[in-house]
């Protein structure tokens, strides 16, 4: 299986690139045990929510 994911990288000021990665969240259509949230992939409007209240919300 596949999962579609999003990365940053940086680059310190030693010049080596450095790879940033913090799972938040999980959206599946299976029921996992997981330390962080898991989303409903068929609910899209629980994500955006999620999304939203997470990083968009002052």
């Amino acid at each position: 299986m596949t999962i579609p994911a999003l990365s940053f990288v940086a680059k310190s000021g030693t010049g080596k690139t450095t790879l940033l990665v913090q799972l938040i969240a999980v959206a599946s259509d299976e029921a996992l045990l997981l330390d962080v949230p898991l989303l409903d992939l068929n609910d899209p409007g629980a994500i955006a929510d999620f999304i939203e209240v997470r990083f968009l919300r002052p």
